[in-house]
């Protein structure tokens, strides 16, 4: 069964004053291990901020095994909704594929990058 759950606010302040916009977590089966970890990446994000693959730009990607992890870029939206730089990470455990993404303005990029990067690693995955 797939699970997401997100902030409810899109302007929680950080401890660095600078404003997250989006934080999500979730989890949904994975059970083709053949499936390319870029192709996943692509379909988490697409579901999860309804954007096109296309609409995205990746950057400081890491792969590990099968886990994953990324900032990435949406520009301006049509109606004027504002960019978005985040950060995303992918960890796969027991057929399992877990996710976690971060988002801020671009312009706030630097003073959370090291905070998203930092929630990511230690996005910890145990047995029941």
């Amino acid at each position: 069964t797939p699970f997401f759950a997100r902030i409810t606010s899109s302007n929680t302040m950080s401890t660095c004053d600078a404003i997250v916009s989006y934080a999500a977590v979730g989890y949904f089966d994975s059970a083709d291990a053949k499936k390319p970890l870029t192709a996943i990446r692509d379909e988490t994000i697409a579901n999860a901020r309804q954007v096109q693959p296309s609409e995205v730009t990746w950057g400081d990607e890491t792969t590990k095994n099968r886990d994953y992890s990324a900032s990435y870029q949406i520009p301006e939206g049509p109606k004027g909704e504002p960019p978005i730089k985040g950060w995303l990470v992918l960890k796969e455990r027991a057929g399992i594929m877990f996710w976690a993404a971060f988002e801020t303005h671009p312009n706030a990029w630097n003073a959370v990058k090291k905070s998203f990067e930092e929630s990511g690693k230690r996005l910890l995955i145990t047995k029941k």
